[in-house]
């Protein structure tokens, strides 16, 4: 299976995910693993994932879980990068699959709340699609109260045929390298462009079951018409700036983005991480599970988890996180 990337979304620091439209069919995928997908499988990092690039997913088999219809698990070990998208084609393939109102992306499922909308565990058809919003969306960066500590987070005054919006802002690519601060400028950036008279299509999308038990409504991903495949930029962009050197002209607003490590191929970067930890990626067996329980009982420190269970830090969290043993 092939899909073109047009979803980025940040999620906990470390991890991402990643969602594109099938070519063939018009539809979107959402590929998954059995834990979450790390960010060393983003393209600047070694992997093969990027904004607007083709990539193989291999022997793909669908998952779903209404109204995430559009999960298929993967094998990471066999994904690879085809091709990047170019800019005209990649508008085209977002304009065919974009939709004029929300109830159009997700269906009747899709319920209105306060001044964004949910839809209810077990319901719905579609989980992800594209947007054209019937005004210029608007970006704002706001603070709110976090379990008592400021957060600052991007929302987008979004208009459809039905009503207005004000939508939660994922963008992975419009928050710096700790997954949480907004960058501002980028912001300011994607406002004017828009104001100037960008088209824009939204990546929109619900958040796996959150607050209240429901799936909350959210744009993953802004494209505009002037750039729609503006993606990660590679480290030694930012290594040469520090160095005084000339960057190359971009029409990119992501000429801020933040630095990332390794660029080697992400079978190599896979294989590397294999020698390391020969469990990594592979799924937790029950036997695992009720291990790791009883070793996390008895205090050992996660770093420790990962030496026995032949696992990345990364993963021994989030499989903490998901037996209970962990909050967010």
């Amino acid at each position: 299976m092939r899909i073109v990337i047009n979803h980025l979304t940040r999620m906990q620091p470390g991890f991402v995910c990643v969602a594109g439209i099938d070519p063939a069919t018009g539809r979107h995928v959402r590929p998954v693993l059995r834990d979450r997908i790390g960010v060393e499988m983003l393209e600047p990092n070694g992997g093969p994932f990027d904004m607007a690039v083709e990539v193989e997913l291999g022997r793909a088999r669908p998952h779903p879980s209404p109204p995430e219809v559009e999960d298929c698990l993967i094998d990471p070990s066999v994904v690879r990068k085809l091709r990047e998208m170019p800019a005209e084609e990649f508008w085209r393939l977002l304009s065919d699959a974009a939709k004029q109102t929300l109830i159009g992306v997700f269906g009747v499922a899709l319920c209105r709340h306060g001044n964004t909308c949910v839809i209810e565990p077990g319901s719905g058809g579609a989980s992800l699609g594209c947007l054209v919003p019937q005004a210029p969306p608007l970006l704002e960066v706001y603070v709110e109260d976090y379990r008592g500590q400021p957060k600052q987070r991007i929302r987008c005054h979004v208009r459809d045929l039905n009503g207005e919006w004000f939508l939660p802002v994922t963008d992975f690519r419009l928050y710096d390298a700790d997954q949480k601060t907004p960058r501002h400028k980028l912001v300011v950036d994607l406002n004017r462009r828009m104001t100037a008279g960008a088209s824009a299509i939204l990546s929109v999308g619900v958040t796996r079951m959150m607050s209240q038990d429901k799936h909350w409504l959210q744009v993953n991903n802004l494209h505009l018409s002037d750039d729609p495949a503006w993606r990660l930029r590679p480290r030694q962009n930012r290594m040469a700036e520090t160095a005084g050197q000339r960057r190359p002209e971009s029409s990119s607003p992501l000429n801020d983005e933040p630095a990332f490590t390794s660029r080697a191929p992400w079978p190599s970067r896979m294989s590397e991480i294999r020698k390391k930890y020969p469990r990594a990626y592979e799924k937790w067996t029950e036997d695992e599970d009720a291990r790791l329980r009883a070793e996390f009982a008895k205090g050992a420190a996660k770093s420790e988890l990962a030496a026995l269970f032949q696992r990345r830090l990364s993963a021994i969290r989030s499989r903490l996180r998901k037996l209970g043993l962990l909050s967010w």
